[in-house]
C-alpha cells in the first residue's frame, strides 16, 4: 500500500493511544475507561454516560441505576458478556 496514511490513533499492532482513566477508576458495571464518558457529578461521585452507573472511584461504592437494578436505555447492560 504505497502512500497509505496510518491512523494517528493507532500505533504498532492496533494499540490505542487515547486517554484512559487511572486503573481502578473505570465503571464497575461496563468497564468504561474513556474519561470523556465518565462525568464527575460531585466531589466523590462519577456517572458513566455509557450505562448511567453512578459510583465512587475512591471507595468502589456503586450508587445509581446499576445499584437499583435499573436497565440502561437500549437494553441489557450485561449483553455480550
Amino acid at each position: 500500500m504505497t502512500g497509505a496514511v496510518p491512523d494517528p490513533n493507532l500505533v504498532g499492532k492496533g494499540e490505542w493511544t487515547h486517554l484512559a482513566v487511572p486503573p481502578g477508576c473505570q465503571c464497575p458495571e461496563c468497564r468504561e475507561w474513556r474519561p470523556d464518558l465518565l462525568v464527575w457529578i460531585d466531589d466523590d461521585t462519577v456517572e458513566c454516560e455509557t450505562w448511567g452507573t453512578q459510583y465512587q472511584p475512591a471507595t468502589g461504592k456503586v450508587s445509581g441505576p446499576a445499584d437499583a437494578g435499573i436497565e440502561p436505555e437500549g437494553g441489557n447492560r450485561h449483553a455480550g458478556q
